[in-house]
């Protein structure tokens, strides 16, 4: 089987390093606020694939997800996904808030091979929304259970 040119990030812990965010609290889980990030760091994403599971929360957000050839600009109060093997790229233009949520396959017990994973976990396909807007009422309940896994991870 011929390898892709895109780069495959294996790990969270490689995607720190990548990225020069340091080490991961945890190999296999971590969650962090997104203004926590240095301001040189995470500027632009080529194009790229991960192997772990990613969860934004954006509550103010300065960014631009390249959906094929498409820009789309992420919103403030909302989700994004990301799942093993998603294609994904970005570019920043300023200071990004709200919440990261990175896990692995094994950490969670997912098996995306099992039939019924597209409809238990529906964004973490291929055929999701890129993003989910909130109210802000929803935003700020979401960011309070983030605030307590980072407590909880530190």
């Amino acid at each position: 089987m011929p390898r892709s040119h895109i780069p495959l990030i294996e790990s969270i812990t490689d995607f720190f390093k990548v990225y020069g965010l340091g080490e991961p609290l945890h190999p296999e889980v971590m969650c962090m606020r997104l203004e926590d990030q240095p301001d040189g760091k995470l500027t632009h994403m080529p194009l790229s694939r991960v192997n772990f599971y990613r969860v934004l929360l954006f509550t103010n957000a300065n960014l631009h997800f390249y959906k094929g050839e498409e820009k789309v600009k992420a919103v403030k109060n909302c989700l994004c996904f990301s799942y093993p093997g998603k294609l994904e790229s970005w570019t920043r233009s300023g200071r990004l808030h709200g919440f990261v949520v990175y896990f692995s396959s094994s950490f969670a017990g997912l098996n995306s091979d099992l039939k019924s994973f597209d409809l238990e976990y529906p964004y973490f396909n291929f055929d999701s929304e890129h993003m989910i807007p909130l109210s802000g009422q929803e935003a700020e309940e979401l960011s309070k259970c983030m605030e307590e896994m980072i407590r909880e991870m530190y």
